[in-house]
């Protein structure tokens, strides 16, 4: 490989060509870096010379029509107002690169290939996270840090007993995703932001102009957006209900969706959904314009939760809760395309949080949840046990959640949570067929606070849940 330089102090370095792939350290500023393949260094050297050439045609174009102009300077272009686009904007699928910069001089434009500093740094910090394979040489040093890899596609392979996400597992060592927050970084093209992240979904953020834009609204992926069907002969399409712009008109999600909710059938365009729901009565432009998103028969009940926020500027954001990260991934993935940033840490989330367990829960009973446990970011759900003074048809209006790091208790006007990093003390005291939980923490020792009830014959799930914490004592009694 050579001489390569160090991404930030630029120190000359020589490397092995067989060290290409692997995390290292730079000895002068002590920067953690991924070192380049062979063909990855005579990719960016080519890559440079290219842009170095396009650099030096513009200079010279911009100085041709300077000299045309009398030295006069070009007047810049005016710029776009926030959230408007231009009468010629438009829009046919994800980029295929988020790297390019568009140049302007005089008539004509060339594609510039430059680096984005911000998806860079990103880039750097996400590579510098897989394990190094061997030791290297003295004159590159490198640090094997812990991660559980990804495969690069298909369904997540389970974790290893002890990986971050199972009970008892160590915290995760991985640094928190920064995700990218402007709404328009490519211009007046459309894109998705992602909000949050966790165990109840991930919520993206797009500007409401692009409602107006009909292959944006083609974008959701054609499949159940709560279990992920794909039958078409067993999905609806109904559009993304934005109440809050009705003015108080408007109530439900219900009574936007239920009138102009339709059947799916193979071989149907989502172009052919969207024409035969025309224009949304109640709501204003661009809001009218449906959106179609896809439920199945059992789902059919439930609606996505969608909301607008006013900025500074006036204009408007959308956002949309989505309850499975893997069609969120995918919807990603067909407004943004996977060269950004954005894809590849949304992936790695929703790796850390996802939860076979959570999954084989009704969706109804993960939707009751979700009223009294808020997932923090990152928070694996491990068990739900419902009270037992609740039926089968109530699951989900009480009981206990437990995650890595918490247990949480509701029943009517009886909440609050436990911090399993803590010392503490849980109590089980059986009453029949029945058991009491209660729990006394290090802090107020002799002072047991009353938790749920549960059967008891819910009590080995729940031990099997708490049996790798070891800050927690339980006893019975």
């Amino acid at each position: 490989m050579g001489v390569i330089h160090c991404p930030k102090c630029q120190v000359g370095l020589n490397v092995p060509e067989n060290m290409g792939g692997r995390a290292a350290r730079c000895p002068s500023c002590k920067t953690k870096f991924i070192l380049p393949t062979p063909e990855k260094a005579m990719e960016d050297t080519v890559c440079a010379w290219l842009a170095s050439e396009l650099g030096e045609e513009q200079e010279e174009e911009a100085l041709a029509v300077g000299g045309a102009a009398e030295g006069g300077a070009m007047p810049p272009e005016p710029a776009l107002p926030p959230g408007q686009m231009s009468a010629t904007t438009s829009w046919t699928g994800p980029a295929r690169s988020n790297s390019a910069s568009l140049t302007r001089v005089g008539q004509r434009k060339h594609l510039v290939q430059t680096e984005d500093p911000f998806k860079a740094k990103l880039h750097r910090e996400n590579q510098a996270l897989a394990p190094a394979a061997v030791a290297a040489p003295a004159a590159v040093r490198e640090e094997a840090l812990a991660f559980v890899a990804a495969p690069a596609s298909g369904p997540a392979a389970p974790l290893a007993p002890g990986a971050p996400g199972t009970p008892g597992a160590t915290a995760v060592n991985l640094p928190p995703a920064v995700f990218p927050t402007a709404l328009m970084p490519m211009g007046p093209r459309p894109y998705l932001v992602v909000r949050d992240i966790s165990q109840s979904g991930v919520r993206l953020a797009f500007e409401s102009v692009w409602l107006e834009n009909l292959e944006f609204r083609c974008s959701m992926p054609v499949r159940g957006v709560f279990n992920g069907s794909t039958n078409p002969s067993n999905l609806w399409a109904r559009p993304l209900a934005f109440v809050d712009r009705s003015g108080a008109a408007i109530r439900s999600a219900a009574e936007i969706e239920i009138p102009y909710e339709q059947p799916l059938s193979a071989g149907v365009h989502t172009r052919d959904v969207i024409n035969s729901m025309g224009i949304i009565d109640g709501l204003p432009r661009p809001f009218c314009y449906p959106m179609p998103y896809y439920v199945d028969t059992p789902h059919k009940q439930l609606s996505l939760q969608c909301s607008t926020f006013m900025r500074p500027d006036g204009s408007i954001t959308c956002e949309v809760l989505i309850p499975s990260g893997r069609y969120a991934l995918d919807w990603l993935r067909n407004v943004n395309g996977v060269c950004g940033p954005e894809f590849d840490l949304l992936e790695r989330e929703v790796r850390l949080v996802e939860s076979d367990q959570w999954s084989q829960l009704p969706e109804n009973t993960r939707q009751r949840l979700g009223v009294w446990c808020r997932f923090q970011p990152r928070e694996r759900f491990i068990q739900y046990l419902s009270d037992a003074d609740f039926g089968m048809r109530d699951a989900g209006l009480a009981g206990i959640i437990i995650t890595d790091h918490r247990l949480v208790y509701h029943k009517f006007h009886h909440a609050g949570q436990v911090d399993l990093a803590e010392p503490g003390t849980l109590c089980i005291k059986k009453e029949g067929d029945f058991v009491m939980l209660g729990y006394e923490s290090w802090q107020l020792p002799g002072h047991r606070m009353k938790l749920v009830k549960l059967h008891a014959a819910d009590v080995p799930a729940l031990l099997e849940a708490l049996g790798r914490q070891p800050n927690l004592k339980v006893t019975s009694g």
